[in-house]
Order: structure tokens, then C-alpha cells, then sequence
């Protein structure tokens, strides 16, 4: 049985999200994204998510009514420059899902399943990775060596021997830069990663200063280009 439309309620459906298994999370920052956009703090009140479907259902007091609807149509009309609508977007971007906003029977704003990407890279580059080393080893020419960012995020790169011999010191003591190639890949949904970082070089983060980390991976430095020669 089709759900009767209330002229006080508006509704945020999104069309290929499913509330049974969505996180609850990830519907809590939906349901803050819908309250965002309909911009009134005061007289907006959540009711409920629908059964059947992963539709939010808010309820507006009399005299805030049309100040949400000329609201969400000027979200409609402005959307890059809108920051509740542009949020709104990213999210169902990122879940690639399809959203709805109706006010009563009306719809007023409607975002569209995304097109899915292609995968991009490899994208070669010069780069460096700060933290502290945690694991070296492997019975490859080339050797795992294991680094925990600053901000906890693991992160995987490899290195020669002789590369990982010097390394060897630094295993769980003092933060280090590991300079070398980064190979970078854009996933579908937009996320950039990094599965590989092959290590040519590195600092003590504790002895070097930013600008010398940057001077070896530009080659700029003026010691280490004439031991190479």
C-alpha cells in the first residue's frame, strides 16, 4: 500500500541503500546531512525511517513549512554553492546510490545514481612516507618493509637488500621518511591509494629538517649528488 503524503513531512529517500544492513553510522551522517538542508533547527523533528525502504521521514511545524521548501528549491537552484546539498551529493556519490527529497507530494530535489568510474593508474611518482618501521622481512629480492603512519594508517613498501640492511637499525625505534617511488591507483569511488612504495632512500625525522627530506627527493641536494658522481 502506497504511503500517504503529509504536506508537513519531508521525506529523503535513498534508493540503493538498504536500512536492514546499512551501518548505523552511515545512517546517522545521512540523517544529519537531511538536517543540514532543510536548514531549521527549530520546528523540524525526525519521525522515523520507512519500512521497505531506506527512506528518512521528517515532520515540519506549521509556521516553518514554507521557509524548508523555499529552502530546499533554493538548494535546487544553487547546488555547487550549497553546502548542505553539496554534502548531501557527496555522500550518495560515495555510496553510489540514487536520493530523493520530496516535500508532501512534491519533488523537489533529485540526485541521480552516479556513474561509476574506471579504475586510474598506475600513477607513477616521487614521493616520501613518514612513521615508524614495524616489520622488515621477506624471502624476496625485493623485501616487505612495514610502516605505520603518524596517523596509524599501515602502509606497505619494499626495498632492496641493501636498502632494507640500513633500515634494519630503525625497526620499532624513531620515525623515519622513506623517500622513493609511490604507485598510485583512483579507485571507482574516487579514494586514492597507494598498494605499492618502493624505498631508494630515507631520514631520521629526528636529524633532518623538512627542507632535506624535499632536497632528496628532488635530487637537489648538493652532498648526495656529488657522491653520485
Amino acid at each position: 500500500m502506497p504511503h500517504r503524503a503529509l504536506d508537513n513531512e519531508v521525506t529523503f529517500t535513498m534508493g540503493a541503500l538498504d536500512p536492514e544492513t546499512m551501518p548505523m553510522a552511515r545512517q546517522a551522517e545521512y540523517i544529519a546531512a537531511f538536517a543540514q538542508l532543510l536548514g531549521e533547527r527549530e520546528g523540524v523533528h525526525f519521525v522515523k525511517v520507512r519500512k521497505g525502504s531506506n527512506t528518512l521521514v521528517a515532520r515540519l511545524d506549521s509556521p516553518v513549512v514554507q521557509k524548508v521548501v523555499a529552502r530546499l528549491r533554493a538548494a535546487a537552484s544553487r547546488r555547487d554553492q550549497d553546502e548542505g546539498y553539496r554534502k548531501v551529493h557527496l555522500m550518495l556519490r560515495a555510496d553510489a546510490s540514487p536520493g530523493t527529497i520530496r516535500a508532501g507530494k512534491a519533488r523537489i530535489l533529485h540526485f541521480p545514481k552516479p556513474l561509476l568510474q574506471e579504475r586510474i593508474g598506475p600513477v607513477m611518482q616521487e614521493d616520501y612516507v613518514d612513521g615508524r618501521i614495524v616489520r622488515i622481512g621477506g624471502f624476496d629480492e625485493t623485501i616487505p618493509v612495514h610502516i605505520r603512519e603518524r596517523d596509524g594508517t599501515p602502509q606497505y613498501c619494499t626495498a632492496d637488500l641493501e636498502m632494507a640492511k640500513k633500515l634494519k637499525p630503525y625497526l620499532l625505534g624513531e620515525p623515519v621518511r622513506l623517500i622513493g617511488t609511490a604507485q598510485w591507483y583512483r579507485e571507482p569511488n574516487g579514494e586514492w591509494r597507494l598498494p605499492e612504495f618502493i624505498i631508494r632512500d630515507y631520514v631520521t625525522l629526528n636529524d633532518a629538517s623538512l627542507r632535506q627530506a624535499l632536497n632528496q627527493i628532488s635530487g637537489a641536494d648538493g652532498t648526495k649528488a656529488a657522491e653520485g658522481g
